[in-house]
């Protein structure tokens, strides 16, 4: 003899419909740094090339899908004995801009660390701007040194940006 039981009770397959995630991902956006004599060639102060490099983070289907707001963080580190201005520029494929982003930054003249932070920090594109964010293919760095005490081979301190991106999504 041979018995078989199961036992279930009615399934509501619909609710696949009505699944919705709400995921934050951080993930590093960009980082670099310059030593003081990097602004120095040849005896002479130089300023440094501005840099433009690819964002390939709204590449992906998935983000350019269900990201609904973004938050970009930056943070710029300095223990050279000059003040700076570095300006953070987003583009489209063609160049169009979609954003700059200025972050100051004062001397550190005992060689302490000083900060600059983005203003606003962070600084949010809302889901009423999300589309002008996806659109974001390039990412240029320009430093700007204020003037002040020329620096020389020999001069200490470094300057660094880093940045981070707080994505959120909803999926459904």
């Amino acid at each position: 003899m041979l018995c078989s039981f199961s036992c279930s009770s009615d399934l509501n397959y619909d609710q696949v419909n009505k699944f919705n995630a709400k995921p934050v991902v951080v993930a590093n956006l960009a980082y670099f740094h310059a030593d003081a004599p990097d602004f120095v060639v040849n005896g002479n102060e130089v300023p440094l090339p501005p840099y433009t490099g690819p964002v390939g983070f709204f590449d992906n289907s998935f983000v350019n899908q269900n990201l609904i707001k973004a938050e970009l963080n930056f943070r710029v580190k300095n223990t050279i004995n000059r003040s700076f201005t570095i300006y953070i520029t987003l583009k489209e494929n063609d160049g169009t801009v979609v954003e700059n982003i200025p972050i100051s930054v004062e001397a550190s003249v005992d060689g302490s660390e000083k900060l600059g932070y983005s203003d606003p920090s962070p600084f949010v594109f809302p889901e009423s701007q999300i589309d002008l964010l996806k659109r974001t293919t390039q990412m240029t760095f320009e430093v700007n040194m204020d003037p002040g005490t020329p620096l020389t081979e020999n001069s200490r301190g470094r300057i660094e940006l880093s940045s981070s991106i707080t994505a959120y999504f909803d999926v459904k």
